[in-house]
């Protein structure tokens, strides 16, 4: 036991302590150190050095290629960050300004407000004009249904309005024959 011990207390003694994470990596004995507990388990316990070498070199590359991988990774994440920021910050101008977008806006909104007031005043007036109709005030009727051809030359309502008061003026009190008949001939 005396000899055991002191040996073993010389062999400690004759040790250098190791660093983890230098480049000599090896024990004394058959076995490779990877880290702080890590290399017996990769290298365990193996009959020749050789093999317990050729098992830490497979762990180290091992290694190696994840971190490469990794690496590769984060410079790709990190590229697509900065292609996104030089995106946001150096992005082409709009051809037009904020006050500009609005104006247009603005114009819109009031062509839409006058092409809605144009719609309410053009049924407004047929709606007069048939009220008129209906009391047989033909001419005024006449008068809105043309106001009305006014607003929307292209529709065809008014003048079939205009052509009926035409019809019923000529045929209760005799008057405007000549607008009637051609009324009557433009309609077909």
């Amino acid at each position: 036991m005396g000899y055991m011990g002191s040996g073993l207390q010389r062999w400690i003694y004759t040790q250098r302590p190791r660093k983890f994470f230098s480049k000599e990596r090896t024990n004394p004995g058959n076995s490779f150190d990877i880290g702080a507990d890590s290399g017996t388990k990769v290298a365990g316990r193996a009959g020749k050095p050789s093999e317990a070498r050729k098992r830490v070199n497979e762990y180290f590359e091992r290694n190696r290629q994840a971190r490469y991988i990794s690496l590769m990774a984060l410079l790709g994440i990190l590229m697509m960050a900065g292609g996104l920021a030089y995106d946001l910050y150096h992005a082409p101008t709009p051809k037009y300004s904020r006050e500009d977008y609005q104006k247009a806006a603005h114009q819109e909104a009031v062509a839409q407000r006058n092409a809605e007031e144009q719609q309410n005043a053009y049924l407004l007036l047929l709606n007069s004009g048939d009220e008129h109709f209906r009391k047989r005030q033909f001419e005024w009727a006449i008068e809105e249904y043309s106001k009305a051809a006014e607003i929307f030359p292209k529709a065809t309502e008014p003048a079939i309005r205009i052509a009926r008061s035409y019809k019923y003026l000529c045929a209760y009190y005799g008057q405007n024959c000549a607008e009637a008949e051609a009324y009557k001939l433009w309609l077909r």
